[in-house]
């Protein structure tokens, strides 16, 4: 195994993701993109409160990786995946 460096490793090359940071930030800022029942309001320059039907309070989300690593405390990275990020099919019903 040690005779094998990064180098000699080819990973396949990754698709862009199908949200940008820029497309989600754009989702926040527009309320009429949101899911019915989903209010994102800035609360700052980087950070959203958030409220969906499924939360049982307001949330304080963010999609900027810098703002979230100075505050990963008290605040959510929102993107697919996270627990706060819309699930469609729980709206379609």
């Amino acid at each position: 195994m040690d005779a094998f460096g990064d180098d000699d490793l080819e990973l396949p090359l990754r698709p862009d993701p199908a949200l940008t940071l820029a497309d989600l930030r754009s989702i926040l800022d527009t309320s009429r993109l949101l899911p019915k029942g989903v209010e994102a309001t800035h609360l700052g320059e980087s950070d959203y409160r958030y409220l969906n039907g499924h939360l049982p309070e307001a949330i304080r989300v963010t999609i900027d990786r810098d703002f979230f690593e100075k505050h990963a405390e008290s605040v959510e990275f929102w993107t697919p995946g996270s627990p706060a990020f819309p699930d469609l099919e729980a709206y379609q019903r």
